[in-house]
């Protein structure tokens, strides 16, 4: 566990996707430790922030299907577990379809980029809610004098 914290924080200095690079080719490697050892990296990248878990999947696939579908073991069973985890993942991050009736599916252009998601913007008011915008993006007025003021008195604006 200690390791593979290690492992994150120096590879957050490193690019990214470099280093998932050279774990997808250890893959390669006919050590069955030096494999394992991949894996586990792997593993823990897809459960950081550093890459997207697209993008580990789109790096891994195949070289981990390989594993997979190769002699039964310890080696194939990771693999197989990992595919599956980043599967999940993917699918997790899928954007929500539209509920709208009076959306048109072929409004969405095929091959088009994904949208980026904000887990702030991105969750619907609950029935019976809205979401409230700002009027403005100003501070208000004595707004920082009313937080030096006793609770429950507010600052007029001079």
């Amino acid at each position: 566990r200690e390791e593979a914290q290690h492992f994150l924080k120096e590879c957050g200095l490193l690019n990214c996707e470099v280093v998932l690079e050279l774990l997808s080719r250890a893959l390669e490697d006919p050590s069955d430790s030096i494999r394992m050892r991949s894996m586990c990296a792997i593993s823990s990248l897809a459960c950081s922030d550093l890459l997207s878990p697209d993008q580990i999947f789109a790096g891994t696939q195949q070289r981990l299907q390989q594993l997979g579908q190769g002699s039964p073991g310890p080696v194939a069973n990771r693999a197989t577990k990992i595919l599956r985890q980043l599967e999940a993942l993917c699918r997790a991050q899928l954007p929500p379809q539209p509920t709208h009736p009076d959306s048109d599916p072929s409004d969405v252009t095929t091959g088009s980029a994904p949208c980026t998601r904000d887990l702030l913007t991105d969750i619907p008011p609950l029935a019976g809610e809205s979401i409230l915008t700002p009027l403005s993006a100003a501070p208000l007025p004595g707004a920082m004098a009313a937080h030096s003021e006793k609770p429950g008195l507010e600052v007029e604006p001079r």
